[in-house]
């Protein structure tokens, strides 16, 4: 003993230190740098039993045991005080001299290495303590330990299914799957499904299934509920129903899990109803003109959107005949009147009439062929109605009334690329909003009307609020105020690094657009490596060009060299193309990984999966043909993710945005699940 006790000694006065209070007595010893401490001969730590962190509730106080140590082995009067644990990689948790070390900290250390997943992962470190022996401090090397950690998390299963009112209880139901895609769990914990809404509008209670329970009749292994927007596994919590609360006219809801954070949550999702018009003695001027789309706000009057698939109007009847037609221009779709009620497309039906003048609402649900008239108990205001929005600078600009009516307002309007609009009466005290495009129901002071670009007869109802933007399909092209040109980036970190360029073929594999971020400036998000590239106006062309000059980046100099960025990650490269700015900018995101795909009118708004582009993990490409106009989102399959914007064919789609309005045609597409970013190139 006292050969030790001389051996530290001797160290001590090596390493001394002024004695003070007892929280600063080490300060001047380096925190975590074993090169410093003294090594005592055959006093070392030793390893603990496996921790599994899932057994305890995670605390920050030093509650479990990551290490031991053989205390009599230590010189007489020495006094250890605190220790820590240094890891290979530099981190460092605080310890007590009796191996003990927050649980909170060991979880958050071992799952920052090696994720969540509750499997024994092995961590390696270093014992550092700290010791005082007759008013002097001291670091010692305890020497290295290894630690078996379990981190805390649940086992997550690869599917789950819902169990509950929709299926009738059925736990060996499969209809309704609650996935992440299939990727790891636990570096997606992710988990969502698309439900029906019930018809007859109710809530939708229910617990989650984990799939090797499917059949078993197991209810002590469901997701339950553990408060609002809250579960818990394994039937605990509070044990009772999940529960998604009716939303009025929702068609689907997208219902997500996060299985890490025990959280969910459901989105609800609303049909495109169709668009019918009323016709008639009693409607407009009274003509039963039906020649086409001039006849809208004139002869023909629109019924706008109220929710899900129900439409609807409320005006002034007298009790002359009228009819409901779909299309403007064509007879083939109608409701009149048959012998026992309201008939649709029956040749032989009679016009509609009302029993007497006065206000009616007329609602049509065009999925269920619902058609009621019912009287309309109100003496609504009478208003001088307008429109203003980002394409008028927000100035008033008066609507024209329509003949018949004292509440029914139209105007012809050319979007030029994506605007906002509301209704509204000179000097604002007054305005009708809402955040559905083509039609809805405007709310006073509501959001404002995301228009997508185009030409349009709008219709707008004082009484309701109803509206709608009913497309033209003018043949005269309407272009946006100040519209991006389209560049292209290509070289040997872009794409397949083949610096191929034969023409649009080529787009999404080595030519990599930019997307249009607003005005005249366009994007791209995406990790660079330090090789050369350049950016390209036309596929197929090398005529117009953005190089490396010897000042800077120059346009269409004969000789100019490869940009290159400074070191590898992720950049963002703008263009101006109206002022010929071009920046290149360190992009500071460690971004998300999806699997995306597309969905929209064209194929009934199911997931369609697109392919990841080469030599990125982030942009994605498809080949896509459209017959007729469409409206199209960007999503991951089970809609937790979607992204839109009423703006075509470029654009930086937002989450939960509105349907991109895509034109009919054959386009090479491309996405950005970083921004957002979308390009639908002409073929």
């Amino acid at each position: 003993m006292k050969r030790l006790s001389t051996y530290l000694m001797l160290a001590v006065t090596a390493l001394l230190a002024a004695c003070g209070p007892e929280d600063n007595e080490f300060a001047s010893l380096k925190t975590a740098v074993a090169e410093d401490a003294i090594v005592l001969p055959g006093f070392s730590a030793g390893p603990a039993a496996t921790i599994d962190l899932n057994q305890v509730e995670l605390s920050q106080d030093m509650d479990v045991q990551a290490f031991t140590l053989a205390q009599a082995a230590l010189p007489e009067g020495v006094e250890l005080k605190k220790a820590e644990i240094a890891f290979v990689d530099g981190t460092v948790i605080p310890a007590t001299a009796d191996g003990l070390v927050s649980s909170d900290a060991l979880h958050q250390y071992v799952a920052s290495i090696y994720g969540p997943r509750p499997e024994a992962r092995t961590l390696y470190g270093t014992v550092l303590l700290y010791a005082v022996q007759n008013g002097a401090a001291v670091k010692i090397n305890a020497g290295d330990i290894t630690i078996q950690a379990v981190p805390q998390a649940p086992v997550i299963e690869e599917k789950y299914y819902l169990t509950g009112t929709l299926n009738g209880w059925d736990n060996g139901n499969t209809d309704y799957e609650l996935s992440n895609g299939g990727m790891d769990p636990y570096e997606n914990p992710v988990f969502t499904m698309r439900l029906p809404a019930p018809e007859d509008g109710s809530d939708i209670e229910f617990k989650m299934t984990p799939a090797s329970k499917i059949g078993t009749g197991d209810w002590n292994s469901c997701l339950a509920s553990n408060g609002e927007g809250k579960f818990a596994y394994n039937n605990g919590g509070d044990g009772g129903n999940l529960k998604i609360t009716a939303v009025e006219g929702a068609a689907f809801y997208i219902v997500t899990f996060n299985m890490l954070e025990l959280t969910y949550s459901a989105t609800a999702t609303f049909p495109t109803p169709e668009t019918w018009y009323l016709v008639g003695s009693c409607i407009g001027d009274g003509s039963w003109g039906n020649g086409g789309l001039d006849n809208v706000g004139t002869s023909l009057f629109p019924l706008a959107s109220i929710g899900g698939t129900t439409i609807a109007y409320t005006g002034y009847f007298t009790t002359d005949g009228f009819k409901l037609i779909k299309t403007p221009g064509s007879w083939d779709d109608q409701w009149g009147q048959g012998a026992n009620g309201y008939v649709k497309n029956d040749g032989g039906s009679g016009n509609i009439t009302v029993p007497a003048a006065g206000y009616y609402t007329v609602t049509l649900n065009t999925m269920t062929d619902e058609l009621t008239i019912t009287p309309a108990d109100i003496t609504p205001e009478t208003y001088e109605v307008g429109m203003a929005g980002s394409f008028n600078g927000w100035a008033f600009q008066a609507m024209t009334l329509c003949p018949g009516s004292e509440h029914l307002w139209r105007a012809e309007m050319k979007a030029e690329g994506a605007q906002e609009a509301k209704f509204l009466i000179d000097g604002w005290s007054v305005n009708w909003g809402s955040d559905r495009f083509p039609t809805g129901i405007g709310t006073q002071g509501g959001p404002n009307i995301p228009v997508a670009g185009g030409s349009y007869i709008v219709i707008f109802n004082d009484i309701t609020g109803g509206y709608n933007f009913i497309s033209t399909g003018s043949d005269e092209p309407v272009e946006p105020v100040a519209k991006p040109e389209t560049w292209y980036l290509i070289g040997s970190c872009i794409g397949d690094g083949s610096w191929v360029n034969n023409g649009v073929d080529n787009v999404g594999t080595s030519l990599f657009p930019l997307a249009n971020a607003g005005g005249t400036t366009i994007a791209y998000t995406g990790y660079f490596t330090t090789d050369g590239f350049k950016l390209i106006k036309t596929p197929g062309s090398w005529d117009d060009q953005w190089g490396q000059g010897a000042d800077g980046y120059v346009k269409n100099d004969g000789g100019s060299g490869n940009i290159t960025v400074p070191a590898a990650g992720y950049y963002t490269v703008t263009l101006n193309t109206a002022t010929d700015e071009l920046t290149i900018v360190p992009a500071d995101i460690t971004p998300e990984s999806y699997a995306v795909g597309v969905a929209g009118d064209f194929n009934g708004w199911a997931f369609q999966a697109i392919t990841l582009c080469p030599g990125s993990e982030h942009l994605w490409r498809a080949d896509l043909t459209f017959d007729v106009s469409t409206g199209l989102k960007f999503l991951i399959d089970g809609w937790a993710m979607n992204w839109g914007l009423a703006q075509f064919p470029s654009g930086m789609g937002v989450k939960d945005g509105a349907n991109i309005p895509v034109e009919a045609g054959s386009y090479v597409v491309v996405f950005n699940d970083i921004t957002g970013g979308y390009n639908f190139v002409a073929k």
